[in-house]
């Protein structure tokens, strides 16, 4: 587990408290941040069907799942109670969700469901819906998490630090291996290698390097592409700690340098000196991007 038990149990109160506050009598939860956040599930089977379900009260929290990640729900997650669905060629796990919410006595009750999520594909949403019509009333409840997981508790703020850490090593060791010749995959390698050496892990995405005609990409995949003698590179990664992120992308000038490139760096750090300065709490959001713009 990443963190002790009693962040957990925080977690797990707030989201019943705010589950009794809007009259639900449970959440199902589908999107694999959720699992992360309240119990620990930390998984790739997400991309099959898979639920947990937290009632208002404080009956055992239930996680229904596939085989393969029965041994890492036991260990590795503060599920009470593991429900495993078998992936026959015939399955349907809502039906299989359907009877556990009846033996949990919610017919008849209002259900908070995490629709907005990629942990619940169209396809398994209907079938949620079909199996549990005239069951249980389901609304729509997937902000209930995210919210929580806006406010950073100090444990947290410990691991989105060391992600800032981790990015910035990664950062530096991709400019180090910046040089004519070098390929965009040799950027990536040196920041995953910088990242791993740190103690952190392989972040959700990227490193994204782009250079020549794609450096103004906010979107790319890196490759054999080899840096010009004059040339422009675009790095944005994410350091990674127990799963927290914190992302960062920086541009580096190859050869001789273009004034208009000087000019904007100019302007872009004294519009973020500016944002820093203003990022304070209580901050309107829009006020930063105010700033940016």
């Amino acid at each position: 587990m990443r963190f002790p038990p009693e962040e957990h149990a925080a977690r797990l109160a707030a989201t019943r408290a705010e589950l009794c506050r809007r009259g639900l009598d449970a959440l199902l939860v589908f999107a694999q941040e959720s699992h992360y956040y309240l119990t620990g599930f930390d998984t790739s089977g997400y991309v099959f069907f898979q639920v947990g379900v937290i009632t208002a009260d404080d009956r055992p929290t239930v996680v229904l799942t596939r085989r393969p990640d029965l041994r890492q729900a036991e260990v590795a997650s503060l599920y009470d109670d593991i429900r495993i669905w078998l992936n026959a060629e015939d399955a349907n796990p809502a039906e299989d969700l359907r009877d556990i919410l009846c033996e949990l006595g919610l017919q008849g009750g209002r259900v908070g469901v995490e629709f907005a999520s990629y942990g619940l594909t169209a396809a398994n949403g209907r079938t949620v819906e079909v199996a549990l019509d005239g069951i249980c009333l389901l609304e729509d409840a997937s902000d209930i998490v995210r919210r929580q997981r806006l406010v950073k508790t100090e444990a947290e703020l410990i691991k989105t630090r060391e992600a800032g850490q981790l990015a910035d090593a990664a950062v530096l060791a991709a400019i180090d291996a910046t040089a004519p010749g070098a390929t965009e995959s040799e950027l990536s390698a040196a920041a995953l290698t910088a990242m791993l050496n740190g103690g952190g892990e392989v972040p959700s995405g990227g490193p994204l390097v782009n250079t020549g005609p794609r450096a103004l990409f906010g979107r790319g995949i890196g490759g054999p592409r080899r840096i010009d003698e004059n040339d422009q590179v675009l790095i944005e990664l994410a350091g990674s700690s127990c799963r927290y992120h914190v992302c960062i992308e920086s541009t580096v000038a190859v050869g001789t340098l273009d004034p208009r490139q000087h000019e904007m760096m100019r302007v872009a750090t004294e519009a973020l000196e500016r944002i820093k300065e203003t990022a304070r709490p209580g901050a309107a959001l829009g006020t930063l991007d105010d700033i940016h713009r």
